[in-house]
């Protein structure tokens, strides 16, 4: 039997979570953590340094950079929810999807934080894209089936979202959005973030 893992960082690979970000508005940086820097930047040192946001999306396709500067500038100044998918390339000229997904709001200082997690929505794009079960389904090296709720309800989550997604209706799409972030944020409390490689820069 191939190995497996738990079942809470199963459900953080299932979802595709790769990293968490922060963005100060009035600094206008973004700071991932150590996972997110790697797969953002193939860098871990830059985990944990605010970069400004200009420079931060320097990685971001530039067919979409654009895009994702006017809807961060937006909700840098209203607060809120807020979800983005831009691909990041590489040196090489391959690219991933990446989708932010989080929430902006005042902190206890008076300024407006946003915070949120990265995923990896690459599959998402793939024609033949092959999704694993759920991950609370998943049998342990004994053949025995380790029930997770957390773990459960984002497998769950993952599937209704995906499903929204091709409804047309957005305020039910954000809806399945923030309910995955939530569950996922649960579960990041008690693990850390998937170790899933990012794009190769040569």
């Amino acid at each position: 039997m191939a190995a497996t893992v738990s079942s809470s960082t199963s459900a953080l690979v299932a979802a595709g979570v790769v990293g968490e970000w922060m963005i100060d508005a009035v600094d206008r940086t973004v700071t991932l953590d150590t996972a997110g820097a790697r797969f953002i930047y193939d860098n871990e040192e830059l985990g944990g340094v605010p970069l400004p946001i200009l420079e931060g999306v320097e990685v971001v396709h530039e067919d979409d950079r654009a895009a994702a500067l006017s809807r961060c500038w937006k909700i840098l100044a209203t607060g809120g929810p807020t979800l983005s998918e831009v691909r990041v390339t590489s040196k090489g000229g391959t690219y991933r999807w990446a989708e932010f997904r989080g929430y902006f709001a005042w902190d206890e200082r008076g300024r407006m934080t946003g915070r949120g997690l990265i995923l990896d929505t690459t599959d998402y794009h793939q024609p033949t894209a092959h999704f694993p079960a759920p991950a609370s389904q998943r049998a342990d090296d004994h053949g025995l089936v380790r029930e997770d709720p957390l773990a459960e309800a984002a497998a769950l989550g993952i599937e209704v979202r995906t499903a929204l997604g091709r409804s047309g209706h957005g305020a039910l799409r954000l809806a399945a959005d923030l309910l995955l972030f939530e569950i996922n944020t649960a579960l990041a409390a008690r693990t850390t973030v998937s170790g899933k490689p990012g794009p190769t820069r040569k």
